[in-house]
C-alpha cells in the first residue's frame, strides 16, 4: 500500500499542523489585549486558549501574545487559525514568531 498525498495549493484553508499538541493544565494566555484566559492544549509551535467569545479575535490577523505560568512568562506573535464554539468555546494559535529567550521560556512552560 503507498500512501499519496494530494498536493496542497497555496490558497488551501487547510490548517497545518507543525508540531504535537497536548493537553496543559496551569497555563494562561492573554491575547491581542484581551484579559488572560486558559490554555487548554498547547505544543511548541501552537496552541489553544478557552474564550467565552471567539470572535472577538478576528482570524489569519497577527496578533501579540503573552503566555504564562506562575513563575514564567514568553511573549509571542500568533496567528488565530480556527475558532471552536462546539463543544469546546475558543481560539487555535499559531506561533508566529518569539524570541530566542521566549522560546526557551515556552519551552520550560511546556516540560516543567
Amino acid at each position: 500500500v503507498t500512501l499519496v498525498m494530494p498536493e496542497a495549493d497555496e490558497d488551501d484553508d487547510v490548517e497545518r499542523r507543525g508540531g504535537v499538541r497536548g493537553p496543559v493544565t496551569g497555563l494562561m494566555a492573554a491575547v491581542g489585549g484581551l484579559a488572560a484566559a486558559p490554555i487548554v492544549e498547547a505544543g511548541t509551535k501552537a496552541l489553544f486558549v478557552e474564550l467565552p467569545d471567539p470572535d472577538v479575535l478576528p482570524l489569519g490577523v497577527p496578533t501579540d501574545a503573552v503566555l504564562m505560568s506562575p513563575k514564567r512568562r514568553a511573549h509571542a506573535r500568533v496567528d488565530v487559525i480556527r475558532k471552536e464554539i462546539a463543544p469546546r468555546r475558543g481560539v487555535a494559535l499559531l506561533i508566529v514568531s518569539m524570541s530566542p529567550a521566549d522560546e526557551e521560556a515556552w519551552s520550560a512552560m511546556l516540560h516543567p
